[in-house]
């Protein structure tokens, strides 16, 4: 094998073992250029022979391709074998010519007589290998001073002399040529290295940005993705409000939890505003028959007590304590796919039940132990399809069919629970429905094919006979007015009011909209009806005090046809269930309980509604007054910074007040009255509203569809103007100062009556420099709100809610988007404020004499709907709607 090198090392292992690195690696290193591994190729036995057969002639090739050799001369390299084989190779074949000397120990002297080394001096070289093979003294370099140094450094000086003196003739390069080249190359590799020391510093730099902006991009999609699971969420539980309520509000509020987006939100309004309940449960079972009866659990508590008892398909009763309390089964069923009771009463007592369906027979429950069965004397299959208790607690009456009978198959039956003494009532043929009157004097019955009629419960009573406004199916009879009255609901949907004395009808009540009346119940006073119709519809009826006309509305819907409906708390309340197996437990007011909460003190509204000669404003409360806000001339709510809705005193000038600071109008522009004085506003033009900041400092004013900011000191502008559009006319600060609300109003075009009518908008401006953010975005109000809604902004400065006559706004400042508009309110409604600063926000209802609340918080509306749903998501329901990959972790949980 041929091997090439520059040089050849010849040396001591003993001697010169750490030497001999140091110098191949400098000679090799020395003026390297830059993207070669070495400047030369220097053999040294440790580094450059590999294995072979033959270890001597494995040196003999790497001789014979070298072009020099440098011994390393010492004592010891001269009495070394090796090193006297490698001398004497090298020099019988190429002779001295290229052969260099590096002195590492011992001594060579030259006699210049003999033209030969003073062999009795020289110690570091072989006689027998060297003598007479030089014609003249050679040229050596002296490393010595290395062994006396210790060991060799590669950052001495001297050491690079040494390494120029060698590698100069090795690589046929002047000595100075190839010093300055070492220098240059030297300062090309240290530019080199740190040009490669700041790239790979602006690359680790830019993996480190490319790494956080991976993250943040990483974090943005995945807000994004929350986001989009929120809104979808919230879309599922808008599209399953009717049919599926429950698991709406858990979806609802999942939503919400996921992601707080303005859809989450809207949702949870939605469902609040459509879901009017304080109480829904889920039954496995379909639902067929309910009662309920109220029982006050103190004065002045929103949700008041009261029992309600179900019957399930199953042939099982249940019983539910209110306002807090859970299903308890009282009675278990007989199976069968007919098992359900398909009539259901109560004795006035409570204490009693009783039950009837197919089979004929009747069971009564005392305190939900089963005592006794009655059954008709007809020995026919039957259906039990009515039951009253007597206000004394003595007779039960029963109504029912007999199911092979073609024709009067209807029966009426008054059993004595006293005695057991049965007998038929008369002229019942066809009665499906019996009720008793409060004063026990009537029995009212009603069937299938239009059968009405009294029977008197006492001797020497002649019953009137009942004049009805139709034919047809009877579907639920009730008494009011202490049996006065006689209300008579027909299946296709009207209602007949008959007086009992008369037998005359009175009025009737029409509600064809909604289908067939399925059940009906009435208050007490008869003031109030309730029914449920077969398209899922539950509907209030109520009688107003003035005129006496009757109103109607829609209180909410079941997924199916109801089959029971109750009163509570003199018809404050509603319960109904349905074939679904739901039951649901409302009250009587516009929106649910977060969002409406009636006030429950003893005082008319306008004694609760105050307003004194300081000007101030508050409620009226047992405890006495709690005001909203003080003030020494006029109105404010201390919330907002903002005039109220009418202006108190004779001060009607007066655009805007913060402590002793007002602004008031003038012809052309408007005046800051302050402490200091009163100075003019150079506005220019009429001002149709003015504002102050929630700290004082600064008023804004709105003129010519412009609006400015001024110094509340010196009257000064502050920057520039901003243009917001026409018809504003309304300016509302928040307390954080952030924002400033601007509502245009909604006139009529009377003139030009192919535009319609124009909506009132809301504009929003950024503070301090009244950069527009929302222009003029469409607000639903009424049509005849004329000076459009009113304008507060809520105490986290997160959300600003316009009250309209009869409507409302919701608008959240974090996205600028309106979260859900026309909720409705109710006629008359006028805005007080939030109380010590904090949701929620307090209204007047004048048209119903009292107080309300409204908190559109979604934190509050998510706990409501987790309280109201008293479930968490299953299992199967989470992998439905979010998938599986993500965990288990639902915003509500079961009711304990």
């Amino acid at each position: 094998m041929t091997f090439t090198h520059d040089a050849f090392i010849s040396y001591s292992h003993a001697a010169d073992g750490a030497l001999g690195p140091v110098l191949e690696r400098g000679l090799e290193r020395l003026a390297r250029p830059t993207f070669k591994l070495r400047a030369i190729d220097v053999f040294r036995d440790q580094t450059s022979l590999s294995a072979s057969p033959g270890v001597w002639s494995g040196i003999v090739d790497h001789l014979a391709g070298s072009r020099w050799f440098i011994l390393l001369a010492s004592p010891r390299s001269a009495a070394s074998t090796w090193c006297q084989k490698e001398i004497r190779w090298w020099l019988d074949t190429h002779g001295t010519e290229r052969l260099l000397l590096v002195l590492t120990e011992g001594a060579v002297e030259w006699d210049d007589d003999a033209d030969d080394f003073d062999w009795a001096l020289t110690t570091a070289l072989p006689r027998e290998l060297v003598a007479g093979r030089f014609a003249e003294v050679p040229l050596y370099v002296d490393l010595r001073w290395v062994r006396e140094a210790g060991a060799p450094d590669a950052r001495d000086p001297r050491l690079r002399a040494a390494w120029l003196d060698l590698a100069a003739p090795v690589r046929g390069v002047p000595k100075d040529q190839l010093d300055g080249d070492d220098v240059r190359q030297l300062r090309r590799t240290r530019w080199l290295a740190r040009t490669g020391v700041a790239l790979i510093a602006m690359a680790a730099a830019l993996a480190a940005w490319q790494a956080v902006e991976a993250t943040r991009q990483r974090r943005q999609a995945e807000a994004e993705r929350e986001l989009a699971v929120s809104r979808q969420l919230a879309a599922q539980a808008s599209a399953l409000r009717v049919r599926e309520p429950v698991l709406a509000l858990l979806l609802a509020a999942q939503s919400h939890a996921i992601a707080p987006t303005a859809e989450a939100q809207s949702a949870l309004i939605e469902l609040a505003r459509s879901l009017p309940f304080e109480r829904l449960l889920e039954h496995e079972l379909a639902l067929s028959s309910l009662i309920a009866r109220s029982e006050n659990v103190g004065e002045g508590t929103l949700n008041k007590g009261g029992m309600i008892w179900a019957g399930d398909a199953g042939g099982q009763v249940w019983r539910l304590q209110l306002p807090a309390g859970a299903w308890t089964r009282i009675a278990e069923g007989r199976g069968g796919l007919l098992a359900g009771p398909s009539a259901m009463a109560v004795s006035p007592d409570g204490r009693t039940v009783a039950l009837g369906g197919y089979g004929g027979s009747v069971r009564l429950l005392a305190d939900g132990v089963a005592t006794r069965s009655v059954s008709s004397p007809l020995e026919k299959e039957q259906i039990i399809l009515g039951l009253d208790f007597s206000p004394d607690q003595r007779l039960l009456a029963i109504a029912g069919q007999v199911l092979d009978r073609p024709s009067d198959n209807g029966f009426a039956l008054l059993h004595d629970l006293t005695t057991g003494a049965q007998r038929f009532v008369p002229g019942s043929s066809g009665a499906s429905r019996v009720r008793f009157s409060p004063d026990g004097r009537w029995l009212a019955i009603g069937g299938d094919r239009g059968e009405l009629a009294l029977q008197a419960l006492r001797p020497g009573d002649k019953p009137p006979v009942l004049q009805a406004s139709r034919a047809g199916t009877v579907a639920d009879i009730a008494f009011a007015d202490g049996g006065r009255r006689l209300f008579v609901a027909w299946s296709f949907g009207h209602i007949d009011i008959l007086d009992t004395a008369t037998g005359q009808r009175t009025d009737t009540l029409l509600s064809i909209d909604n289908g067939v009346i399925e059940g009906m119940a009435v208050a007490a006073d008869g003031r109030i009806v309730v029914t449920s119709h077969g398209d899922g519809s539950v509907r209030r009826w109520s009688r107003s005090p003035i005129g006496g006309h009757w109103e109607s509305r829609e209180l909410y819907r079941h997924p199916s046809a109801p089959r029971g409906v109750a009163l509570l708390d003199e018809g404050s309340r509603v319960a109904s269930v349905d074939s679904d197996g739901r039951l649901a437990v409302a009250r009587d007011l516009h929106l649910a309980a977060p969002l409406r909460l009636q006030w429950q003190s003893k005082v008319d509204v306008q004694q609760a509604w105050l307003a004194d000669a300081q000007g101030r404003i508050g409620l009226g409360t047992p405890q006495g007054p709690q005001w909203i806000a003080p003030g020494s001339r006029g109105v404010q709510t201390a919330a907002t910074g903002s005039a109220p809705p009418a202006p108190v005193g004779p001060l009607f000038d007066v655009l805007a007040r913060h402590g002793e600071r007002a602004v008031r109008r003038q012809v052309q522009g408007a005046v800051l009255e302050g402490p200091g004085g009163t100075r003019p506003l150079a506005v220019g033009a009429p001002v149709a509203a003015a504002a102050f900041s929630a700290d004082g400092r600064l008023v804004y004013t709105l003129a010519l569809q412009k609006v400015r900011a001024w110094h509340a000191d010196s009257a000064e502008p502050v920057g520039a103007e901003a243009t917001v559009g026409e018809q504003a006319g309304r300016l509302v600060a928040s307390p954080d100062g952030r924002w400033l609300a601007v509502v245009h109003a909604k006139p009529l075009q009377i003139e030009k009556l192919a535009r319609g009518v124009r909506r009132a908008s809301l504009s929003i401006l950024a503070l301090p420099d009244l950069q527009l953010r929302v222009q003029q975005a469409e607000l639903d109000t009424d049509e005849n709100d004329f000076a459009g809604p009113e304008a507060i902004f809520g105490p986290d400065g997160r959300a600003l809610v316009l009250v309209g006559q009869s409507r409302l706004n919701l608008w959240d400042l974090g996205s600028m988007r309106r979260v859900e508009a026309a909720a409705p309110i109710g006629d008359g409604v006028k805005v007080l404020g939030f109380l010590n600063g904090r949701w929620p926000l307090w209204l007047v209802d004048t048209a119903a004499d009292r107080l309300l609340t409204l908190d559109l918080q979604a934190d509050t509306l998510a706990d409501w709907a987790c309280t109201l749903s008293g479930r968490a998501l299953t299992h199967a329901e989470w992998t439905r709607f979010l998938g599986s990959g993500r965990p288990y972790a639902p915003r509500c949980r079961a009711r304990p």
